[in-house]
């Protein structure tokens, strides 16, 4: 069981560590923002699209076909 769960489950709500593990996972996630688009098929879930305005992806560079 990851630490965080087990803090919680605990009942260590209040608990320094607890708060510290929880500002660290805030700071780590100030910059995942976007939409994804999934497609729900027989019990299997496939993204079929995702999009973020602090996406690192560069189709300019990011090419299978025209490396020139």
């Amino acid at each position: 069981m990851p630490r965080y769960a087990e803090l919680i489950y605990n009942g260590m709500w209040f608990t320094p560590e607890r708060i510290l593990i929880q500002k660290m996972i805030d700071e780590s996630q100030e910059f995942v923002a976007g939409t994804v688009r999934l497609q729900l098929y027989k019990g299997n879930v496939l993204v079929t699209g995702r999009k973020s305005k602090y996406s690192q992806y560069d189709p300019n560079i990011c090419t299978f076909e025209d490396d020139q």
